[in-house]
């Protein structure tokens, strides 16, 4: 039920998932610089993957300058560094939000609602515009106090039918519920950016205090009309985000 694109990519590979969810309890200081990390096999059983799979995450890790495995003496954090940002890499669409979707949803609250004040200067709609709002929260099941991500997801009345196909598939993205019962097609995604300080309800969604800092993902979903399919605000905690694009410079001279 959040948001996405369903163009074709690359499947992540099993222990490039397994490497993000470690990379992300390193960033969120759950394991601090220096800390020895359980061992190979204690870290398969936790994340419930073969050895195989845990050591190539691990080597992985190694490879972004994270932690170091010396023998005899474990594994060891070096760094926070860019813990998650160094593998999330967008290839596609549905790649803006790779990351919050590997982790499990647990949807906390739907309904219909006027929209007013603060809520619609973020989503950009006139106040007391009537929006289907969908509120959920993501965690790692192998560490499920510690939620990844809290999103509120803004669907327009009519789409009832894809909010009804979202509980009936809770792996399907919710563009791609309404995508399919509308017959449409998302072809921009319109994202923003924010650090901010949480809410009192947005900081007990990710069970962190309201002076610690969040970063806030807005996303617009758009078709071929000036409404956008869905919206979506998504704020995860400081420092298990981490965003990253390049540009190159054009090869017409003048340009950039």
């Amino acid at each position: 039920m959040k948001e996405i694109w369903r163009t074709p990519m690359r499947e992540t590979l099993l222990w490039e998932k397994v490497a993000k969810r470690i990379a992300g309890r390193i960033a969120s200081g759950k394991w601090g610089v220096g800390t020895v990390l359980p061992g190979e096999i204690e870290l398969a059983k936790e994340f419930d993957v073969s050895r195989d799979t845990m050591r190539r995450a691990l080597n992985e890790l190694v490879k972004s300058g994270l932690i170091e495995r010396k023998k005899h003496a474990g594994t060891r954090v070096l760094s926070h560094g860019n813990s998650v940002g160094f593998l999330h890499e967008i290839t596609s669409l549905r790649g803006i939000d790779e990351y919050g979707n590997q982790y499990e949803r647990y949807v906390l609250k739907t309904g219909l609602v006027s929209v007013v004040g603060e809520e619609a200067d973020l989503l950009g709609v006139p106040v007391g515009t009537m929006m289907l709002k969908l509120e959920n929260v993501r965690v790692d099941h192998a560490d499920r106090d510690q939620p990844v991500v809290a999103t509120n997801v803004y669907l327009w009345p009519q789409d009832q039918e894809a909010v009804e196909r979202m509980r009936r598939r809770p792996g399907e993205l919710a563009v791609s519920c309404v995508e399919k019962v509308r017959g449409v097609q998302c072809s921009e995604v319109r994202q923003t950016i924010t650090a901010v300080r949480p809410s009192e309800e947005v900081a007990a969604r990710l069970r962190i205090r309201t002076d610690e800092p969040a970063l806030r993902v807005v996303r617009h979903y758009m078709a071929d009309s000036a409404a956008p399919l869905v919206i979506s605000v998504s704020h995860h905690p400081g420092g298990l985000y981490s965003f990253r694009f390049n540009v190159k410079r054009a090869t017409m001279k003048g340009q950039f």
